[in-house]
């Protein structure tokens, strides 16, 4: 029986020395964020995003060819969905904000903590999450249909309340999240 890889999709780590790419990979497999993708030429990261889903990026400011700080707009440009976490030696607080200000979801300074990383990325996994989620429900619900109407089928109903409840089960059917349904007795919760 094969593992199963946290996060389903990986993480990118970009930095052009290969042990800090290597250490940075270890915390987080330490950190059970097993599924890592390494590139140590900033010239590729856009093809490899174009290529392969990624759930969050660690990135270097200081690399040759494209510096990170040239990247990081790119990036956020054409994949806004993707936090980007920058993990510099600079440990500049100009430059810091700088960053922010481009839109990226964290700043840490090498050589990084490893709960600090850990947490981090974890963080921005879960705010990707929330997003996407966010996003779908949102979608979905402004939607007059549905996506499986065989699943409701069983029921004769014309009452656009409970078409909205309908399309709101679908949506969140797939969420590992709890739900609380409530109701009085009887009414075929």
């Amino acid at each position: 029986m094969e593992a199963v890889q946290f996060p389903t999709n990986p993480v990118l780590i970009v930095d052009d020395e290969p042990r800090a790419v290597q250490s940075i990979a270890g915390l987080l497999r330490l950190g059970g964020i097993g599924n890592v993708l390494r590139c140590q030429d900033s010239r590729e990261v856009l093809g490899i995003i174009a290529n392969q889903a990624v759930e969050v990026i660690l990135l270097d400011l200081r690399m040759p060819y494209l510096t990170g700080e040239e990247l990081l707009p790119q990036i956020l440009e054409r994949y806004p969905e993707v936090p980007v976490v920058v993990v510099s030696a600079l440990n500049d607080l100009e430059t810091a904000v700088r960053c922010m200000r481009l839109g990226a979801f964290d700043y840490m300074v090498k050589p990084v903590e490893e709960q600090r990383l850990i947490s981090g990325v974890r963080r921005a996994i879960e705010v990707r999450e929330l997003r996407t989620e966010y996003s779908s429900l949102k979608e979905h619900m402004l939607s007059a249909e549905h996506r499986h109407p065989e699943g409701f089928s069983a029921f004769l109903t014309n009452s656009p309340r409970m078409h909205s409840i309908f399309r709101y089960a679908e949506t969140i059917a797939k969420s590992s999240r709890s739900v609380l349904i409530t109701g009085e007795t009887g009414v075929g919760k």
